[in-house]
């Protein structure tokens, strides 16, 4: 029994151990640290060359510190990485990238913790070779410090003609997240030289063009400056000698500093388009042309907005901007002022800024972009929004939300359509009373207001009759058959007394009157007319059902004629 029972506690326990998942194992690769996938499979390492390279697209974490291993993604393979506190600085004398991507080769790249890529003479800090593609992924939450070699770029190209005379020029870049700081050159007290991009290329040729770089979310920033002026890529685009390609900006906080330019070509051949739909991007001088549509042909200009006693780095939560009358959609995921509580914004001629979102805090007011940089700037200060809407028959301006400053004035002009007038107005939920307009005075906190309207009345003074003049469709309840009626007028009598009288008129049958007391402004009126059909079954009740509609005055509404079209048979 007592083996029995050892057999089966075995059992249980194999069991058990089989179904816990076990964590991924991690291995040595020279300095580095390799998590998941599997030696020799997904990934090797060359302790000759001092070099790991990734083989799959097997998920694997890279960690650890080194001055002498760099990492390779071999060519034609979809890489899928994670840095976690990973610091590769590779010394002048060796010439290697820290990390490289190798033709045709894809990264997707997860930064986590804090992590440095510091390339060789030459060498790029996260080398991006011409045909690579480069992805820093939506899950990076860390940062990245690269750092680029003489001539090379801190994330892009290599100073390439120094090796075998090929045009290197940085492959295609795409930044969706993560805290990237990207400087070019090296220097290490002795000598400052600044030669590729910070994020682009590395020297090369002046027909070659930059890499293609796009940034849709993250903290960029990206340097090519030194205290001696000696940049002559751009922070962001082409090395020295490297024209300008195309750049796209959809978010995210980007500061791009320059000895040369910002944004745009290396010296000896500038230029570049950059289309900007989203971000904060503040840049020391702009090389390319910027635009906002993708055709090209539209400018964006540069708007400064200045967000009132704010002197900090703040999340922008939402921003209310609009073009032509209509709202204008702006990308700003990741987007945070600067230091100064500042916002570098790119948009097209006559754009507004209304209004915006910080730490839950509403800003408003009123900027607008021109084509002059030195009066396309404006504040937004604390307040409030005001929401307005409008019912069928008519429209309230401005409709929608209103950001309004804190103690100022807000009006609201009411006007009807055709046919229609103003029934009420309604602030925060109360009837203020049938206006054509309503101000809002010192506001000081949110507010709502909806406008309501009805059709204009007809004859609709005291002792008046009213003839209907609509047409609908009724069906009448179910029960032993149906009968059809021709075509009935109803007519409704105010009276000065405050009543109304409706009258139901039906061929072949006698009037038959309803008296309604308290007929009042916005009153709904339902009126019940028996009538004794003419096949002999005279002891059915036909309800006919009619709503007046909202009414404009102390007088009644049009509502209509009906026609019953129900055939005269039995069930």
């Amino acid at each position: 029994m007592k083996i029995k029972q050892f057999c089966m506690t075995l059992l249980c326990a194999a069991l058990i151990f089989t179904a816990v998942p076990l964590s991924a194992s991690a291995d040595s690769a020279g300095d580095l640290t390799v998590t998941g996938g599997i030696l020799a499979t997904d990934y090797s390492y060359d302790e000759g060359q001092e070099r790991l390279t990734i083989l799959t697209d097997t998920p694997m974490t890279i960690s650890g510190t080194t001055e002498k291993d760099v990492v390779w993604v071999a060519a034609g393979v979809t890489a899928n990485i994670t840095i976690d506190n990973l610091s590769i600085s590779i010394p002048r004398s060796k010439q290697e990238a820290a990390f490289e991507i190798m033709e045709n080769a894809s990264l997707n790249l997860t930064v986590l913790g804090a992590n440095t890529l510091r390339g060789g003479e030459y060498r790029a800090g996260l080398s991006v070779r011409n045909t690579a593609l480069l992805v820093i992924t939506d899950a990076s939450t860390g940062a990245l410090d690269a750092y680029g070699g003489f001539g090379a770029a801190g994330i892009g190209g290599n100073f390439e003609r120094q090796i075998n005379n090929t045009p290197y020029t940085g492959g295609t870049i795409i930044i969706n997240a993560g805290a990237i700081n990207a400087a070019a050159g090296i220097d290490d007290g002795t000598w400052r030289v600044y030669f590729g991009a910070g994020i682009g290329s590395g020297v090369c040729g002046k027909t070659d063009n930059a890499a293609h770089i796009t940034i849709n979310g993250g903290i960029v920033k990206a340097v090519c400056k030194d205290d001696y002026g000696n940049g002559t890529g751009a922070a962001i685009g082409g090395g020295y000698n490297c024209r300008g390609s195309f750049f796209w900006i959809n978010g995210g906080t980007v500061e791009a500093t320059g000895d040369h330019v910002g944004i745009g070509g290396g010296v000896c051949n500038p230029g570049g388009k950059l289309l900007i739909k989203g971000g904060t991007v503040k840049v020391n001088e702009m090389g390319a042309s910027v635009f906002y549509d993708d055709d090209y042909e539209k400018t964006a200009y540069p708007t400064l907005i200045e967000f009132d006693s704010l002197n900090d780095i703040k999340k922008i939560d939402f921003l209310a901007a609009s073009l032509d009358g209509a709202d204008y959609s702006y990308g700003i995921k990741d987007v945070f002022t600067d230091a100064l509580g500042n916002l570098y914004l790119y948009l097209p001629l006559n754009t507004v800024v209304s209004g915006a979102k910080i730490s839950g805090q509403l800003y408003a007011g009123a900027v607008t972009t021109t084509d002059d940089a030195q009066t396309s700037s404006g504040k937004l200060y604390p307040g409030t929004v005001i929401t307005a809407s409008a019912a069928t028959g008519g429209s309230i301006s401005p409709v929608g939300e209103t950001y309004v400053i804190y103690g100022d004035n807000q009006t609201y002009t009411v006007t009807p359509d055709s046919g229609y007038c103003v029934a009420s107005v309604e602030v925060d939920g109360s009837n203020v009373g049938a206006l054509s307009s309503y101000t809002f005075p010192s506001v000081d906190s949110e507010h709502t207001i909806n406008a309501v309207f009805g059709l204009n009345p007809i004859n609709s003074s005291a002792g008046s009759t009213i003839y209907l003049n609509g047409r609908t469709t009724l069906t009448p309840p179910v029960g032993n058959g149906h009968w059809n009626f021709n075509e009935e007028i109803v007519s409704l009598e105010t009276h000065s007394d405050g009543t109304a009288t409706v009258t139901a008129l039906q061929e072949g049958t006698t009037e038959i009157t309803y008296t309604f007391n308290d007929f009042s402004v916005g009153f709904s009126l339902t009126i019940l007319k028996s009538k004794l059909p003419s096949t002999g079954q005279d002891n059915t009740l036909v309800w006919v059902l009619i709503a007046i509609a909202v009414l404009c005055a102390a007088g009644a509404v049009i509502i209509g004629r009906y026609t019953l079209n129900a055939k005269n048979k039995k069930a």
